[in-house]
């Protein structure tokens, strides 16, 4: 996404380190270290809403992310390279939750 330049900034967030490190050498890319161990019982999907919320989050410390901002969130069905497949265009309210006026959340 990056090599389009866009004039949105992209989080990219990671639980490996050395990819945040690496992330650095995108245009416009700001990684985002998310801390928190893979839980198996839980939901691909579940766990991909939880490390969206924290990248909402850091990107209003950031100044970044603000109220009513637009977020486009691209995630794969399933981890690793190559399963990216899905976009979703929400809403952050001003309690970092999402309105999702284009579908199903």
């Amino acid at each position: 996404m990056s090599r389009y330049r866009p004039l949105a900034p992209i989080l990219v967030v990671t639980r490996n380190t050395v990819v945040a490190a690496q992330i650095h050498l995108w245009r416009g890319c700001f990684p985002i270290h998310y801390p928190e161990p893979r839980d198996m019982e839980m939901a691909w999907m579940e766990d991909v809403d939880r490390r969206v919320k924290f990248a909402v989050s850091a990107g209003r410390s950031m100044g970044i992310v603000h109220n009513m901002s637009t977020v486009a969130v691209v995630t794969g069905w399933k981890t690793g390279a190559g399963s990216t497949n899905t976009l979703r265009i929400l809403t952050v309210d001003e309690e970092g939750n999402f309105i999702n006026k284009y579908g199903s959340n």
